[in-house]
């Protein structure tokens, strides 16, 4: 049986040899989907998260930005800024996390694989964007999900799942809340490079389509990304 969770977790892990000169500071070199498979960029997340799954690793970027943007807005029961993770890597206790709607709990790994399931599917729409997967990446594509350590059913499932036209808005309407949707677009910051236009117009697009708020989406960039 596939375990799209784990999947999730090997994509994540798979830039490690990635430029140090491309990576978010704080935590575990990571590559996204389109820095993993062809070497466009590179990204970092924490090491303590993805232990506990990929679905987790996203939950704990996307929750702490949540938490950084509520406290800013002086919403209610917003964290307080001095007692929000700074770093990627100061996620360190996913509990808070299992205790809101970013992260369903561990009995529950149907509602996890789905999640999971979300996630690669914005990763992989994202990794898209610029247009570039042609015959050539599609070749460095398959390299790359050999190194994954794979079994055939799950290199088969990450194939498909790549060759599915999923469109922006498909992506977006998979979010049951807003949580979701700030981890499909957390994912998708990390799957790109976030310099290209092709790459900002569907960041912006995908922002407007899940009803982000511009000051939302800009501290998941912050947590995720730094100056190439």
């Amino acid at each position: 049986m596939i375990n799209v969770d784990k999947i999730l977790g090997q994509i994540l892990n798979a830039g490690q040899n990635l430029s140090q000169g491309q990576t978010l500071a704080g935590g575990l070199l990571v590559g996204g989907l389109a820095g993993a498979m062809t070497g466009k960029t590179g990204k970092k997340i924490a090491s303590t998260a993805l232990q506990l799954g990929g679905a987790a690793a996203v939950a704990g970027l996307a929750y702490t930005a949540y938490q950084r943007y509520r406290a800013g807005q002086g919403l209610p029961g917003a964290a307080s800024p001095t007692t929000v993770a700074q770093r990627s890597d100061e996620v360190v206790d996913i509990t808070p996390v299992r205790d809101t709607a970013f992260l369903p709990p561990p009995s529950d790994t149907a509602a996890t694989e789905a999640l999971s399931l979300k996630l690669i599917r914005a990763m992989v729409g994202a990794a898209k964007a610029d247009g570039q997967i042609d015959n050539t990446e599609t070749d460095k594509i398959f390299g790359q999900i050999d190194a994954f350590g794979l079994n055939h059913e799950e290199r088969a499932f990450l194939l498909a799942e790549i060759n599915k036209p999923l469109t922006a808005g498909q992506i977006a309407g998979s979010a049951r809340n807003p949580e979701e949707a700030a981890e499909i677009y957390a994912v998708s910051v990390m799957a790109v490079n976030p310099h290209g236009l092709a790459e900002r117009l569907y960041l912006g697009d995908l922002a407007r389509l899940l009803k982000l708020e511009p000051a939302l989406a800009k501290d998941i960039h912050d947590r995720i990304m730094v100056p190439a």
